[in-house]
């Protein structure tokens, strides 16, 4: 079974951007190839993954949203995963309900269609909490 999950960047209520560069130092160790907005990703534990950039159109440093689809259950990719929510204004979130920020001040940047469409984020780096909540929904 296929399914999806994707980080945004907000900011007072509009998606924003961040740092290609926060995204890079995160997966980097484990790009293997690039394929166009796509980054191929191997894990030390043989587990893989892709990750779709979605890329600023104005300007290819700053990165707006990340996409994933079947997820890859390697810890190396959750880890890569908190360490950008840590860093920017970002929500994970996936199908169904549910959403994760790394920091609470983040919730006030999102959009309130967002919170009316997915709930009010919970405020978590803990990996198996982020399962238990994708598991749920």
């Amino acid at each position: 079974m296929s399914w999806d999950m994707w980080m945004t960047c907000f900011k007072e209520g509009e998606v924003a951007t961040f740092s290609c560069e926060i995204a890079e130092a995160a997966f980097k160790p484990y790009i293997m190839e690039r394929q166009g907005n796509d980054w191929v990703l191997n894990f030390p534990d043989d587990g893989s993954g892709q990750v779709s950039v979605g890329y600023d159109e104005a300007n290819r440093n700053l990165v707006n949203s990340l996409g994933f689809n079947r997820p890859s259950s390697s810890p190396y990719f959750w880890n890569a995963l908190i360490d950008i929510l840590r860093q920017t204004d970002t929500v994970l979130y996936w199908a169904g309900e549910g959403a994760v920020v790394a920091r609470e001040s983040t919730i006030a940047n999102l959009p309130e269609s967002f919170i009316e469409a997915i709930g009010t984020p919970t405020v978590t780096t803990d990996i198996q909490e982020i399962h238990r909540m994708i598991e749920k929904a």
